[in-house]
């Protein structure tokens, strides 16, 4: 099971106070990374380091806790460069996907 899952658990209260956003604003997020995702595994390439939802997790953490690049890579099990593409991924998409980029 995927960390995001477990938030799940929490009510829509608890949620959104910890990450910034609805249960319902996640999953239409969860759309978008879900889509360029897809679209990037058919180009081909390395296979991503993060199950399918982690990298809006992992960018909804940083964004609403500043936590460090450490802390989060430590947390996912991965590196900190991994950390900072992910979270660069996750904004050049939110600023497609609101035309803000």
């Amino acid at each position: 099971m995927e960390r995001w899952h477990f938030a799940f658990r929490k009510n829509d209260k608890e949620f959104k106070e910890l990450f910034g956003v609805k249960k319902e604003v996640f999953h239409e997020m969860l759309a978008i990374v879900a889509v360029a995702r897809e679209e990037r595994l058919r180009q081909g390439g390395r296979k991503p380091k993060l199950p399918a939802g982690d990298p809006l997790f992992l960018t909804l953490q940083y964004w609403r806790e500043y936590r460090t690049m450490a802390h989060l890579a430590f947390d996912f099990g991965v590196a900190k460069s991994t950390v900072s593409d992910t979270i660069v991924a996750v904004e050049e998409l939110a600023g497609r996907s609101t035309g803000m980029h």
